[in-house]
């Protein structure tokens, strides 16, 4: 009986061991398939190897063509010749007058008006009589300028240009521009403010400095049409039409600024046409509850219009 338990025990084990062998024959048939079959392991890493060869090939080729093209532009840097830089010019001095000098406001190399005060000079004047007086001190905290054109050919005679230099300081000049807004048309003032200005002692003034302030106060009102209904007159109201203008900086000149404008720059009642100047021109000064001054030229001296009346206008700035 004993004997016969261990045949069995035997048999058994025999069993087993076939059956691990076969099944240690089927995982290797397997794994050599998933290894060496087609689409197996090896070929994967093949064709893997293969494509990162070509996209390294690839890069290289790009690479070569950037260097190529860099080469080309750098070599045509070299063989074209560079425009010198134009020296830094000077600061002109603080001590010496300016007026009759010509201005670039923006450094646009494009001459924009002619300096009429220059406020490193304290300056008291007249221009004709008393209606024309007006009077600025001087400032020293002022902005630097420089010649940025010489010899410049214009209506006030031959002069140079001045710009101003990068930095920090005040508006140092007072600058008309060189002809007429919207050459050739008359503007009324304020046409249906006439005798409606009860507040004209207040509202504007007639002192040199005063123009861009009385500018905005008079546009301001015209827009609200404080004074009356907008462009009731045979022309259109300047305060509309310069609008654009003012945005940029420029304003009317007050009765002072006219003043100082056509004393400094030596214009009288016989040569005013030499400088392109029209007859008559509106200031922003309020004179009574229905006129204005105006800077008469064709008779050398400020005289005044009713705001319903018509005349040219020509538009002044600081830098």
């Amino acid at each position: 009986m004993e004997m016969k338990q261990k045949t069995k025990e035997k048999g058994i084990t025999l069993v087993a061991l076939v059956i691990t062998i076969v099944i240690l024959i089927i995982l290797s048939t397997i794994t050599i398939n998933a290894a060496f079959g087609e689409g197996g392991l090896i070929e994967k890493a093949q064709q893997a190897k293969n494509l990162t060869e070509q996209a390294t090939l690839k890069e290289q080729e790009s690479l070569n063509s950037l260097i190529s093209e860099y080469a080309n532009i750098m070599a045509e840097d070299e063989n074209t010749p560079t425009e010198p830089e134009e020296p830094e010019e000077p600061p002109i001095d603080k001590v010496n007058s300016k007026v009759g000098y010509y201005a670039d406001i923006d450094g646009d190399k494009t001459v924009d008006g002619i300096i009429y005060a220059d406020l490193a000079v304290a300056k008291s004047g007249q221009w004709s009589d008393s209606d024309g007086a007006y009077s600025y001190s001087a400032i020293t905290n002022t902005k630097d300028y420089y010649v940025s054109q010489t010899n410049y050919e214009g209506p006030f005679g031959t002069k140079d240009v001045l710009t101003a230099m990068d930095g920090d300081g005040q508006d140092r000049f007072y600058v008309m521009a060189l002809t007429d807004f919207n050459p050739g048309t008359y503007y009324c003032w304020y046409a249906d403010a006439y005798d409606n200005m009860n507040d004209y002692a207040t509202a504007t003034s007639g002192n040199f400095g005063t123009g861009s302030t009385n500018t905005g106060t008079m546009i301001s009102k015209w827009n609200g049409s404080v004074y009356g209904t907008q462009n009731t007159g045979s022309y259109s109201d300047m305060w509309g039409a310069i609008q654009d203008e003012v945005a940029k900086g420029w304003f009317v000149p007050s009765r002072g600024e006219w003043s100082a404008f056509a004393d400094n720059l030596g214009i009288t009642d016989e040569n005013y046409g030499d400088y392109g100047l029209s007859a008559y021109y509106w200031s922003s000064s309020q004179n009574n509850s229905n006129n204005a001054c105006n800077a008469a030229f064709n008779l050398g001296c400020i005289n005044f219009n009713d705001v319903n009346y018509y005349n040219y206008v020509r538009l002044s700035t600081t830098f």
